[in-house]
């Protein structure tokens, strides 16, 4: 009895399936694969609104971008794909093939794309975004892939009408830029730090990055790297990117204290960038002159750094790291206007005392190329505050054991126009950060003259203990 059972059972079980054996066995591996393609190609070509994206890469350094995919077949299996991501609209070449599964293949370059997949000498891993995709699943609506060399992760979702509609995404792009070109760049945080407030905001700096905009210029003005300082302790984090969407800005890299997480941002009525983060309160700010400073900013400033001794540094060289200082612009006028002798840097200094010995004190101090030869411009420095403080000439002699150089500095008009800028009656205000590495105390030094804050100086200090 139970063998007939048993029997019976699989000729009803192997009835039911035999469709399905059918199914498969009645076609050959090359009509599978062919309908696997048509299949995705299918999926991504009918999509009323296309597809959309967001796409975060890179471990250290990290970058993404949000796309709309816009897939239209022209060929089998193949066609164009319009590539949006809501600043600018790229059109290539698709293709869909079956290699150990099926691939979605960007065949043609595409910059939109590509600034994230390729890699250079300097940055050999490159962000780490692929160029072909395994198709996974579908799943709720969303098409999963998987990249084929780097495995990176890609998840299509439906767009809507709506999607496509994205002034809003170019207008925080261009907001952003705006904020990002200014020389001090803050997230200023009210609330969800111990101790933040409207009154006393805690803040995380916005800094340029080490090496990301040297590799992707055009993209300079959205990449970042952030400092913040809790308790003793500071924090600082690798380069990476803004990234814009229809729902606003996110951070590739997002700003995590004590835990807690920060990477979505909202422009809001105010123009401002707004954190959308629960349990914090804050905004991205610029501006062109410092709005915070550490304590005994000048102090540090007028009595260990600008001594000019063998034992510390050399004065503050008049340089700026910052290209786009017009401080630098005076400077080579100084240096290549041809007249004798030439000087090659331009120190602040106090206490200064002249290679034979003779104490000169504060003032200006002009070298050329020659080891121990100088010249000597009496000045005075004042202190405003603990961030700000002003140059006064003296009038005093000039001194130097430089041949013609005493002649020069008195009558050169490039250096009368540069010493009466950088000694104006505003001042200049500063920022002064410390660190230490490896027995050297680190001190970057950003000067912002209060007039114009275009005329900068950025400069390092390393002062081994």
């Amino acid at each position: 009895m139970r063998k007939l059972i048993y029997f019976l059972t699989m000729i009803v079980m192997l009835s039911s399936c035999s469709d399905d054996f059918e199914y498969v066995f009645n076609k050959t591996v090359t009509e599978r694969k062919g309908e696997a393609k048509t299949e995705l190609t299918s999926l991504l070509t009918n999509a009323e609104y296309g597809w959309k994206t967001t796409v975060v890469v890179g471990e250290r350094m990290t970058a993404g971008s949000f796309y709309c995919f816009n897939f239209a077949e022209s060929g089998d299996n193949c066609g164009k794909v319009d590539i949006d991501n809501g600043i600018e609209k790229v059109t290539s070449e698709f293709e869909v093939v079956h290699e150990a599964g099926v691939l979605l293949k960007f065949t043609t370059r595409n910059k939109l794309l590509h600034w994230l997949i390729i890699p250079s000498s300097m940055f050999v891993e490159g962000f780490g975004l692929d160029q072909e995709y395994i198709f996974m699943k579908e799943e709720d609506g969303k098409l999963y892939f998987q990249g084929k060399e780097l495995e990176s992760k890609l998840v299509l979702e439906k767009a809507s009408k709506e999607d496509l509609v994205m002034e809003n995404v170019k207008a925080n792009y261009e907001r952003m830029k705006t904020i990002m070109k200014s020389n001090f760049k803050v997230l200023s945080i009210t609330e969800g730090v111990v101790g933040a407030s409207e009154s006393d905001p805690f803040y995380v700096i916005f800094k340029s990055p080490t090496l990301l905009h040297l590799l992707y210029p055009d993209k300079k003005d959205i990449l970042y790297r952030t400092e913040y300082t809790l308790g003793d302790k500071n924090y600082y984090d690798w380069d990476a990117a803004f990234l814009f969407t229809p729902e606003g800005v996110i951070l590739s890299k997002p700003v995590v204290i004590e835990g807690d997480t920060i990477d979505t941002f909202i422009l809001d009525d105010n123009g401002e960038f707004a954190i959308a983060n629960a349990k914090f309160k804050g905004k991205i700010i610029g501006a062109d002159l410092p709005f915070f400073a550490a304590p005994a900013t000048v102090d540090t400033f007028f009595n260990k750094l600008l001594v000019l001794n063998d034992e510390t540094t050399r004065g503050l060289r008049m340089f700026s790291t910052n290209t786009s200082s017009s401080l630098n612009v005076l400077l080579f006028d100084v240096w290549e206007n041809g007249m004798s002798p030439t000087f090659d840097r331009i120190f602040l200094v106090r206490e200064y005392v002249a290679p034979d010995g003779t104490v000169l004190g504060d003032g200006f101090v002009f070298t050329d190329f020659v080891d121990d030869t100088y010249a000597f411009i009496p000045a005075e420095y004042i202190k405003l505050s603990n961030s700000e403080f002003r140059i006064n000439l003296t009038g005093g002699q000039v001194i130097s054991n430089m041949e013609g150089a005493v002649k020069r500095i008195e009558n050169d008009n490039e250096i009368k126009e540069l010493l009466n800028k950088i000694c104006n009656k505003d001042g200049w205000s500063m920022v002064l950060y410390e660190g230490y590495w490896e027995n050297t105390n680190l001190y970057e030094v950003m000067l912002y003259n209060k007039a114009n804050p275009a005329l900068s100086v950025t400069n390092v200090f390393q002062i081994k203990d």
